[in-house]
């Protein structure tokens, strides 16, 4: 999980690089101006890798949480087969190791995809909370 840290922020390190050194153009001018021609061109075959790679690392994100998530099914199986305090401890255990990988996914939680999908999204099955926390603006009474 680290490493998937650690590319996601070598990613975003080069994409910023690569915004800043094109930013600057050569007759002086910053590039952001509509229509001014110093506007760099997005280049396909850069672009593709780049929507790949954060594909892959998304993929992997999920994969990790659940593998995570199917463990700690077997311990709460186990648990609930034989409640002992071993078999408690380690459905705990299990739920505190499979927190850390569903953590990291949270992050793509917030573009309308396949978890928090308005229409069949599992998004009210995972988090306690049955609703889209997004849409909260503020507590009525609570100030």
């Amino acid at each position: 999980m680290r490493f998937q840290a650690l590319s996601i922020a070598a990613l975003a390190a080069v994409g910023l690089f690569a915004c800043a050194d094109e930013a600057s153009t050569d007759d002086g001018s910053d590039g952001d101006s509509p229509g001014d021609a110093g506007v760099p061109e997005l280049d396909e075959q850069l672009t593709r890798e780049a929507i790949e790679s954060y594909a892959d690392i998304v993929h992997a994100s999920y994969a990790d949480s659940l593998a995570a998530a199917e463990a700690m099914q077997v311990e709460i199986e186990a648990f609930l087969e034989d409640p002992s305090e071993a078999t408690l401890a380690a459905a705990r255990d299990s739920w505190l190791a499979a927190r850390e990988p569903y953590l990291q996914t949270e992050v793509y939680r917030f573009y309308e995809g396949p978890i928090d999908n308005a229409e069949d999204g599992p998004e009210g099955f995972i988090n306690a909370w049955p609703m889209d926390e997004s849409y909260i603006d503020y507590a009525e009474g609570d100030d």
